[in-house]
């Protein structure tokens, strides 16, 4: 957690042309230290694209809003103060300048016969100028000479001490305390322990939401298996195969039950709408009595001279009187051929349907071990699709639609009750022992079980994470009630 913030802005420093709103985090961990978040940002260009400065100036503008920062404004002596576009954003962000600090940086540029701008920096420095409520602090950095010559923090703090104190108009300054790396350290250390007691309050109510949130966090993530391999997997299985069951059933996850029983429906719909269109007309462009208009689906329309075309085309050695019963047969196999379609698209509506709630049961029951879980998933247990396929003109037309109401209600009642039980009546007694046969198969049973319960990295990962995560959260809930307020 970040108790606070330090953003820093480098106007006029590099000539980066190119940006991303993403962020590179380097985390140091100190026991010892308080946590803190230091952001550098870009230097704010002038000279380049408008798309460019555009993004420089959101980067900047998102990284220094909140109010529980600190912004340091990294100025060159080098530019006049009055060309700092840093200086504008941050007092847009912070109009009362509350949460600002300027750092004064290449003192060492200004020669000595400009004595106009040594002025103006000078005034700068003494809180006369561009007044900022926490001031402003002067440093000098090692140059490349320097650098080159790879001093040590100690040494070069040395140098910049004696450039303060030998050079004009900085050594004429009676207060020291604003010169140089040291002081504005320890002045900025005073100044996020005021911030961090001012808002003591609000940290408190944080520090709450994210041990909560945390906790939270933890109690998702499946504890560590604490039986013996085999005892814990045939467990688990066990748990599993008694969900499958009770989902077939109706009894718990009914969204199989429910789900399926629509695919049914839509299946008795699908077979009445192969019901024989037939016109009991001498012609179909006869005046239709919708009272005696039987209205059918996807054979016909069949008017009664059709059913005597039919009748003519089946007779053959029939006594006198005698309507062949193919010319039935020819027109009720015109419906049910259709019957075979509807039924494999049910029985693959209910195993997509059974197949998802299954997929969900696994993942919940061993999501935790990816070993098991891929062996679970290949354990398939799927029957094969449970499909059974089962005219005087006025007689005719009645013998087939009489027949047609007959079939097509033993149909449409038989097909879903075998679908229940040759798919999910049958998955959910047979899924136990399939499992268990795959599990106990092959040698060394005992190291495989035990390769199979080896937890999922990313879960053991996740789990340490958030338990060392609470632990420092309290630590620091710990720490704010030893505040006073």
């Amino acid at each position: 957690m970040s108790l606070n913030e330090l953003k820093c802005l480098k106007p006029g420093e590099g000539s980066m042309l190119a940006f991303s709103m993403n962020v590179i985090q380097v985390q140091l961990e100190d026991p010892e230290a308080t946590d803190l978040t230091f952001i550098d940002l870009p230097g704010l260009i002038q000279n380049a694209s408008q798309s460019e400065i555009s993004i420089a100036q959101d980067l900047v503008k998102k990284n220094i809003k909140e109010i529980g920062t600190v912004i340091l404004i990294t100025i060159p002596m080098s530019d006049e103060m009055e060309n700092q576009e840093a200086v504008r954003l941050a007092k847009q962000a912070d109009p009362s300048s509350d949460r600002t600090i300027g750092v004064l940086t290449k003192p060492d540029t200004i020669t000595r016969g400009a004595i106009g701008s040594r002025e103006r920096w000078k005034e700068v420095l003494q809180g006369k100028l561009h007044r900022f409520n926490h001031g402003y602090y002067c440093v000098r950095l090692a140059d490349d000479e320097e650098r080159a010559k790879r001093l040590s923090r100690s040494q070069s703090e040395v140098l910049a001490t004696d450039f303060f104190a030998k050079t004009e108009p900085w050594s004429g300054f009676v207060d020291r305390s604003r010169f140089g790396v040291p002081n504005f350290v320890k002045d900025m250390s005073k100044l996020l322990l005021g911030m961090i007691e001012a808002n003591l309050p609000e940290l408190r109510v944080a520090v709450d939401q994210l041990i909560l949130e945390c906790s939270n966090d933890l109690e998702v993530i499946p504890i560590v298996p604490t039986k013996e391999p085999s005892t814990e997997i045939l467990l688990r299985i066990s748990d599993f195969c008694r969900d499958v069951m009770q989902a077939v059933m109706g009894e718990d996850h009914k969204f199989l039950v429910q789900h399926n029983k629509r695919h049914y429906e839509t299946f008795k719909v699908a077979i009445e709408r192969t019901n024989p269109d037939f016109w009991p007309f001498i012609s179909k462009e006869d005046h239709v009595n919708p009272y005696l208009h039987v209205q059918g689906g996807s054979v016909g329309p069949l008017d009664l001279e059709d059913v005597r075309k039919e009748i003519a085309e089946a007779l053959t050695w029939e006594l006198p009187g005698t309507i062949p019963f193919d010319a039935v047969k020819k027109i009720v196999l015109k419906s049910t051929t259709e019957w075979s379609a509807s039924t494999n698209k049910c029985f693959d509506s209910v195993f997509q349907t059974t197949s998802s709630v299954v997929g969900e049961l696994i993942e919940y029951h061993f999501k935790q071990f990816s070993k098991l879980e891929a062996l679970i998933n290949t354990s398939p247990v799927r029957p094969a699709s449970p499909l059974h396929t089962y005219n005087d003109e006025l007689s005719v037309m009645a013998t087939v639609s009489a027949y047609f109401q007959v079939a097509s209600k033993r149909f449409v009642d038989h097909i879903p009750l075998a679908i229940e039980h040759e798919l999910n009546q049958f998955f959910a007694a047979n899924v136990h022992q399939a499992l268990l046969q795959d599990m106990m198969s092959g040698t060394d049973v005992p190291g495989r079980l035990k390769d199979l319960l080896s937890e999922d990295e990313g879960i053991t990962t996740r789990r340490q994470f958030l338990n060392e995560r609470l632990t420092r959260l309290e630590e620091i809930r710990e720490k704010l009630s030893q505040f006073n307020t």
